[in-house]
């Protein structure tokens, strides 16, 4: 007790050697409760309130206090939307918003205030803001332009000091303690702070003056953190190797992936995956099931926000995998109000597992809709082929792909392509569903990804009838494509969706030279050729489609970076896509295009349309994956693409 005595008196000390008593500060500070020691409501220290844009625990604690014998806390316990938190914890009465705050703290106007408080905590990396949030005397018109303390909270209670004035119309405030970062690029689940002895007054030197520490046990660490990996069980593999060719493979990730586009972080964890044994059908998964073949990864990641990943490998980059092309992929229920299937509602159930093949059954969460919705679907992958097979088991009528792409195309079988490019179609002025045309059998997305990275083919289709629905479209969006590195927004390809006639079909069509766009821009006479610059990698059948522009003065239209969109973009072009199927007898020839009209020749659009003999194996093509995997036919002579399952 001695030491006790000793302690108290010199901090008592050198709180009156500031030039005043503890009770003068006492007198000056309009700050309510301001050691939290009071309880009040919903576990808040009274006279305090909690900002509520993303969840967050707030209370009082009697664990961890500086001074008296509690403070008051916020703890990071979900992330939301964007993989992000915005919450706060305020002293003052206060929803936050633009409204609501009648009961804040009166403040005079055109007057300086001082405020300071102690805080500690952890799991934080990036400053979280410290300031007033002013409001009129009936607690409208929110301001928050005051000055702010920024700063990373430790595990030692430290001081803070802050100024600001209040302006004209300021008749109350709250001092605002707010978090805004992305999980892990700035805080951790459970990061926790503390905060205590606050002083809000317009005395400098009571709110520099040190507030004496209450005696207390020694506490241990604040922040726990959320363990992130799992240990798999002795003996179990650990390590990531390829598949062999023809083969499948269910890796457990051993880690529950819970932020926004995880498949890059995912594929940069691959030396702590574990492989599931073959034919185990009733596994306990430790963390998220990455699936794979020789041509694409499925992701069933934890993450609620978004739709798991369809990940095809020729989309890759080795140097840079944690940035990967991750193509959403959407279950749909349409009822009126879209329910997206987003996340994973529980583990995947495998049904079916052997080295040839997997299925498994899956649910999504009904995001859009007051009440979560199960929605199911399995998905089968099997070795030698490049195509996810899709099949509704539950509240699901249409299977989607987020493409955000600069070209799409309706696929049609005997005629002509219907091309959407969000840099030549007309912005119509909002969002836009373009529905397919007759004897489509799928939409092609046509995607370059990441600068540096090999363009792709992902081809998504569905039983023959599927062209015919409304749940069958191309989305015209204004949204981000990576082709470009835009940094804001443009007219794209956003979205694309078939109805699920019985089963739906992803295909990663992503070999190399599969697919150009060879921009030109040069005038041509009706009757005129242009030889391309582009040559066929494969053998095989070739679309090659031309757009020729005849306004006069023809100018493409480019970079757009605002939703703001030019009035270029919403005047038609005069212009037309002409179409030619051409068939190549060995790689390393070039297309040649005979325009039927004179006018500007914008560019060609080229691709690899349908096997020949002559074409590898293991190349596949639209027309070849609708054939096999949704008609059920074998292929003939176009060997390569021999069907291993009974049709239906």
């Amino acid at each position: 007790m001695r030491v006790t005595s000793v302690v108290l008196t010199v901090a008592v000390l050198a709180f009156a050697a500031a030039g005043f008593a503890a009770d003068d500060r006492e007198a000056t500070n309009i700050a309510p409760n301001a050691g939290a020691e009071k309880a009040g409501a919903k576990k808040l220290p009274e006279g305090w309130s909690q900002y509520r844009n993303t969840p967050a625990e707030v209370g009082r604690s009697e664990k961890v206090y500086h001074g008296g014998k509690s403070s008051a806390y916020l703890k990071v316990t979900n992330f939301k939307g964007d993989d992000y938190v915005n919450a706060g914890l305020a002293v003052g009465l206060t929803s936050g918003w633009d409204t609501g705050s009648d009961k804040a703290i009166p403040v005079k106007p055109n007057t300086k205030y001082y405020f300071s408080f102690y805080i500690k905590g952890g799991g934080f990396t990036r400053k979280i803001n410290v300031k007033p949030w002013g409001f009129k005397t009936d607690g409208a018109g929110r301001d928050m332009k005051f000055p702010s303390v920024a700063l990373v909270p430790t595990e030692k209670w430290t001081h803070y000091v802050g100024s600001f004035t209040t302006k004209d119309e300021t008749g109350r405030v709250v001092l605002m303690f707010h978090v805004y970062a992305k999980r892990d690029r700035g805080v951790k689940m459970n990061a926790i702070f503390f905060v205590d002895d606050v002083y809000i007054g317009t005395s400098e030197a009571a709110a520099k003056a040190e507030v004496p520490v209450a005696l207390q046990p020694p506490p241990g660490p604040v922040f726990t953190p959320v363990k992130e990996y799992f240990e798999p069980p002795p003996g179990t593999p650990v390590g990531y190797k390829p598949p062999k060719p023809g083969t499948v493979r269910i890796w457990d990730t051993n880690k529950k992936y819970m932020r926004k586009s995880p498949s890059g972080r995912a594929l940069k964890d691959r030396p702590r995956w574990s492989p599931v044994p073959y034919g185990k059908t009733d596994y306990k998964p430790r963390g998220d099931l990455m699936l794979e073949n020789e041509y694409f990864y499925l992701f069933c990641f934890s993450n609620k926000g978004d739709s798991i990943s369809f990940m095809p490998k020729d989309m890759l980059d080795p140097k840079r995998l944690g940035i990967v092309d991750a193509n959403e992929i959407y279950k749909v229920h349409d009822t009126g109000v879209r329910n997206f299937g987003m996340g994973t509602m529980r583990d995947p159930k495998i049904l079916k597992y052997t080295e040839k093949e997997i299925i498994i059954e899956h649910d999504g969460l009904g995001m859009r809709t007051g009440k979560p919705l199960p929605i199911r679907t399995t998905y089968r992958i099997q070795g030698e082929k490049c195509w996810l097979e899709v099949e509704s088991v539950k509240r699901v009528n249409q299977q989607g792909m987020h493409g955000k792409s600069r070209i799409c195309a309706f696929v049609r079988k005997d005629n002509d392509e219907f091309i959407l490019d969000g840099k030549r179609a007309t912005w119509p002025g909002r969002e836009s569903n373009i529905h397919a045309p007759a004897d489509t059998i799928g939409i092609i997305n046509f995607k370059r990804g990441l600068r540096g990275v090999v363009g792709a083919m992902t081809f998504l289709t569905s039983m023959p009838g599927f062209e015919k629905s409304k749940l069958t479209y191309l989305g015209f969006h204004i949204d981000r494509f990576w082709e470009d590195w835009l940094p804001h927004d443009s007219p794209s390809c956003g979205a694309q969706y078939v109805q699920i006639n019985g089963k739906a079909v992803i295909a990663a069509l992503s070999y190399k030279g599969v697919w150009e766009r060879e921009d030109i821009v040069k005038p041509i006479a009706a009757g005129g050729t242009y030889t391309s610059k582009f040559a066929a990698k494969y053998p095989g059948k070739w679309r090659v489609i031309g757009f020729v522009a005849t306004e006069k003065n023809y100018k493409p239209r480019e970079r757009v970076a605002t939703r703001n969109i030019p009035e270029s973009y919403k005047a038609p072009i005069k212009g037309k896509y002409h179409y030619s199927t051409v068939e190549i007898k060995k790689a390393g020839e070039k297309f040649t295009f005979k325009s039927p009209v004179a006018g500007t020749l914008d560019y060609l659009l080229i691709y690899l349309y349908d096997r020949t003999e002559n074409t590898p194996k293991g190349v596949f093509t639209p027309m070849g994956v609708y054939r096999e995997a949704i008609l059920g036919e074998k292929a003939g002579k176009t060997e390569g693409e021999i069907s291993v399952f009974s049709p239906g």
